[in-house]
């Protein structure tokens, strides 16, 4: 597949997934969580598959009619750690990006970085290199700071 049509995909199933689920939640003022979304195509499509952030964010733009999330967690892990934890919980099935190379990896780490100092207020980053108890901690800490209403009792 290209590039150019997986970046399309992405942004068609982004906007379809924004119309049917989650601009519905936010009516119902819930708390909307999402695994990955504008920034992963960004980083993905727009960086490590070289089309381009820019063109890429413009899509998603046009996809998602402008809606960007009020917080991103970014979790950072360095590459061979992730590629690691991944080898290691694998249950023999692998996707394309299992088979991209280290270098990939890095490229995307890099462009998560880039955009975690473009957007500070929005994108906050926790070290996913610790134990799993420490990042599920600390991502805690960062719901109850800018979500709180959802953690009173």
């Amino acid at each position: 597949m290209s590039a150019k049509t997986e970046a399309l995909l992405y942004a068609a199933a982004r906007s379809q997934h924004l119309e049917e689920n989650i601009l519905p939640a936010l009516k119902e003022n819930k708390l909307v969580l999402c695994d990955r979304f504008v920034d992963s195509s960004i980083v993905y499509q727009g960086r490590a598959r070289g089309l381009g952030m820019d063109v890429v964010a413009q899509l998603n733009e046009f996809a998602t009619d402008k809606l960007s999330p009020e917080l991103t967690i970014y979790f950072d892990v360095d590459p061979r750690v992730g590629l690691a934890r991944i080898v290691a919980g694998r249950t023999n099935e692998v996707n394309r990006l299992d088979q991209e190379d280290l270098s990939f990896y890095d490229d995307v780490r890099a462009a998560y970085q880039e955009l975690a100092q473009k957007y500070p207020d929005r994108i906050v980053t926790i070290n996913a290199n610790q134990e799993l108890e420490q990042v599920v901690a600390d991502v805690f800490k960062v719901l109850a700071k800018r979500v709180p209403a959802f953690f009173e009792a």
